[in-house]
């Protein structure tokens, strides 16, 4: 899958009713490069 493809199912699964722990470890997993600086800054904005 390309990265746009996994920008709209991370879309689809940050809308949902998921705990942000359980968002968090979705968005980790689809992109896993993501450091710790940006894991802050997204547990923030959900």
């Amino acid at each position: 899958m390309n990265t746009n493809g996994k920008y709209v199912l991370l879309y689809q699964y940050l809308q949902g009713d998921m705990a942000v722990d359980d968002k968090i470890r979705q968005v980790k997993e689809t992109f896993p490069c993501m450091s710790g600086v940006y894991e802050q800054d997204l547990r923030i904005s959900l």
